[in-house]
């Protein structure tokens, strides 16, 4: 499961006897969320069945959704070394959209167009209503903004595009996910599933607008979802 230096919880995990921690390291789909979050309850012994509530959710946005049109999408993450990358599958966040409704056009990319900044901007002229989702660390870590995206990427011209910032806290392979995919769900289809999040629009002026999707990569997520189930059972 490699290391973890700040929490603690591999030393915690090692004296439970744990040597290694199942993780999944692609999602197909929704459903693999929740297969990993059963998996995570039963090597920690939580009896408080996280996963239902999942499903419930799942149920919910698939049937509200169900007679709706698929709406673009798009999922982008930044790399300092790589630029601009594409998400074609295997990943939380496009697992939610594609549950939530959504149709990523990010899925014809090719794995040598993955990071291809002139192949997002053809899949967007393309795909002149997608809504674009991108990951926190292009806000957090590099310092971009909504604007800056926009010029950089989109040539000042965001045309009728709506931006939404995912953030990490729904990629944990956790219940939480249920909330993000209620979340895309109305962002995507605000007519048949309700909810408070809103895509960004330039003329609408509100770009520092708290309501933001929170959904990330990374392999340290699944370091957070069993040091979560770990206190659960710690208190059962």
């Amino acid at each position: 499961m490699g290391s973890d230096g700040i929490s603690g919880l591999r030393a915690e995990l090692m004296k439970e006897g744990f040597r290694y921690v199942p993780f999944y390291g692609s999602i197909v789909d929704y459903n693999a969320i929740v297969s990993c979050v059963r998996d995570i309850e039963n090597i920690t012994g939580s009896t408080s069945n996280l996963t239902a509530s999942m499903m419930s959710a799942y149920d919910e946005v698939t049937a509200a959704v169900a007679s709706e049109e698929k709406k673009d999408a798009i999922f982008l993450r930044y790399s300092s070394s790589k630029g601009w990358g594409i998400g074609v599958s295997g990943s939380i966040a496009v697992a939610l959209l594609e549950a939530a409704g959504g149709n990523n056009i990010g899925s014809s990319a090719g794995k040598d167009t993955v990071y291809n900044q002139m192949k997002i901007v053809e899949l967007l002229s393309d795909h002149p209503d997608a809504l674009i989702f991108i990951d926190s660390p292009y806000f957090d870590t590099y310092g971009g903004t909504f604007d800056k995206f926009i010029d950089e990427v989109m040539g000042g011209d965001q045309g009728n595009h709506g931006i939404v910032k995912m953030f990490k806290t729904w990629n944990n392979y956790d219940p939480a996910a249920a909330d993000g995919l209620k979340a895309v769900a109305h962002v995507m289809h605000p007519d048949a599933v309700d909810g408070t999040l809103e895509a960004y629009y330039a003329d609408k002026g509100d770009g520092d607008s708290s309501v933001m999707l929170y959904v990330g990569i990374g392999a340290a997520a699944i370091i957070a979802a069993v040091g979560v189930l770990l206190f659960i059972r710690s208190r059962n």
